[in-house]
């Protein structure tokens, strides 16, 4: 067997010869930096922002205008005017009749 004698003196740090190599003059590979995470969950987020937007819009597409109050209280005015078993039907804007329900 044939003793074998290391050129470098010995360094318990196994990076110390990588840091030596890196602190020799020449070109340096610097790493770029790294891709930012959760780009993906950005665009998910974007999508339900985009999806819940699109339904608030037609939400409101649907409702009935609301009766105004003066429309309310003529309607229940009417309905005073009848006997009971009969129903308003308006003829006019401020004429009405009373006609009897069928059973």
């Amino acid at each position: 067997m044939q003793r074998v004698t290391p050129t470098e003196s010995f360094n318990p740090d196994p990076d110390a010869r990588f840091l030596r190599q890196a602190s020799r003059p020449g070109p340096v590979v610097e790493p770029g930096p790294a891709p930012t995470p959760g780009r993906w969950l950005l665009l998910c987020l974007v999508g339900l922002v985009a999806l819940a937007l699109s339904a608030c819009a037609d939400a409101g597409a649907a409702q009935d205008p609301v009766a105004s109050a003066a429309d309310v209280q003529r309607a229940h005015s009417a309905a005073q005017a009848c006997p009971p078993g009969h129903a308003v039907v308006w003829i006019g804007p401020q004429s009405m009749e009373c006609l009897r329900e069928l059973p």
